[in-house]
């Protein structure tokens, strides 16, 4: 990055660097680190192997030593205009038509490989729009899981839940750039959204506590639902973290490779996890929760065979690594470069941040009205009271530095 900024101050300037047919380069190719792995003939990409010819690499290597770059990589949390992006998408449209011509992609239609006018929006879409939306829900996932990791007593199924990227939403910042949407996913329960809804709650008034006066995105749930793009489930997470109505709707064998339908992990009012004061049931073993809840629970999901309630499955469900899950390539969404209109957010299409209204009630029949009087934190959810609560809980942790996390993705 030193080496490209200190030498490019235009896009006309890095256009005429990675056009020089002269072999003039900003460093030797033997520093490029991209595909260095690939000189033996074969490289890991996701869960396989590929070949990659010799002449491939050095094509590639030889657009990036002009722009004295060793490693490609777009910055996603920046606009594409960002010279550094735009000087990554030129080194990889020219290295794609050069490699094209040699013959790898026998798909390839050569009569396109000179129309930018194709070329440069497919790349824009794929990497600034599709690889944006999974690079910022892989980051919120770190975040949320990295905070809930410093709650003394957090218990560990809703860790292993957020661990998978794909259990989280695609919100969107709003058209006044201050809000984030909320949008819902049509696989995740209710009662699982509440829980998330928690967590970013909790997260924003840890920053306020410890003196982050940066002012971030604020999350807020549309009155009107606004359904995500993002389809693929995570797989295997206990049956109360998936909609009813959508797991009701897969076939057996579907239900079976998808779901946990032996465990179940909330509380039946996800809204009263994580208080200052645990709920009881909080600190129960993942075995004796799914024992005292799963026939509560298990009556609105439609499950083929009841299975023995074991730790075993818990343990092996999930962990802090959160690159697990194979996106859906197919999922779309809004353009992410949709203009700002600068008006103020209107509190007529949203509910107060962290409020929930009754929109997460409306699915799942047993959240409320099923919970056990004895064993529950009754009251509603008050944002004052909630306010005051956290204040108190997470003062002296805040001053020790243990709630620290990513402050870019809330």
């Amino acid at each position: 990055m030193a080496r490209f900024n200190s030498s490019f101050s235009t896009i006309a300037a890095v256009q005429q660097a990675i056009d020089n047919e002269s072999g003039v380069t900003l460093m030797a190719q033997a520093e490029i680190e991209m595909l260095k792995d690939a000189r033996m003939g074969r490289i890991k990409v996701g869960r396989g192997m590929i070949n990659v010819d010799e002449v491939c690499i050095h094509y590639i290597h030889t657009s990036l030593a002009k722009l004295g770059i060793s490693i490609w990589g777009p910055n996603l949390t920046e606009s594409p205009d960002l010279l550094f992006n735009s000087a990554c998408h030129i080194a990889a449209i020219r290295s794609f038509r050069e490699v094209a011509l040699q013959g790898p992609y026998p798909n390839v239609s050569k009569a396109y490989l000179n129309n930018l006018t194709l070329l440069t929006p497919a790349y824009n879409h794929f990497m600034h729009y599709l690889s944006a939306q999974r690079f910022k829900k892989e980051l919120l996932c770190k975040a949320r899981c990295e905070f809930l990791s410093t709650i003394p007593g957090c218990p560990k199924q809703y860790i292993k839940m957020l661990a998978k990227p794909n259990a989280h939403s695609d919100d969107e910042v709003d058209s006044n750039g201050i809000t984030h949407t909320i949008k819902t996913l049509e696989f995740r329960s209710a009662n699982a959204s509440k829980l998330i809804r928690r967590v970013d709650l909790l997260m924003q008034k840890a920053d306020i506590l410890a003196g982050k006066t940066s002012q971030k995105h604020m999350h807020r749930l549309p009155k009107t639902p606004v359904p995500s793009t993002f389809k693929s489930p995570p797989t295997q997470l206990p049956i109360d973290f998936y909609s009813p109505s959508w797991y009701n709707n897969l076939p057996p064998g579907q239900k079976e490779k998808w779901v946990d339908s032996a465990h179940v992990a909330l509380l039946p009012d996800a809204a009263q996890s994580l208080k200052p004061i645990p709920h009881p049931d909080e600190s129960l073993s993942g075995s004796k929760f799914s024992k005292k809840y799963y026939e509560q629970k298990i009556r609105v999901y439609q499950v083929p065979v009841v299975k023995e309630f074991t730790e075993e499955h818990l343990d092996k469900t999930g962990d802090l690594d959160c690159r697990d899950e194979v996106l859906d390539d197919n999922e779309e969404g809004i353009d992410l470069q949709q203009p700002s209109d600068g008006e103020d957010v209107d509190d007529d299409e949203y509910y107060a941040e962290g409020e929930f209204g009754d929109l997460y009630d409306q699915e799942d029949g047993w959240l409320v009205e099923n919970e056990d009087d004895d064993n529950s934190n009754d009251g509603d959810f008050d944002e004052e009271e909630e306010e005051a609560d956290i204040e108190h809980d997470w003062e002296g942790d805040l001053e020790m530095g243990k709630t620290g996390h990513e402050e870019s993705v809330i």
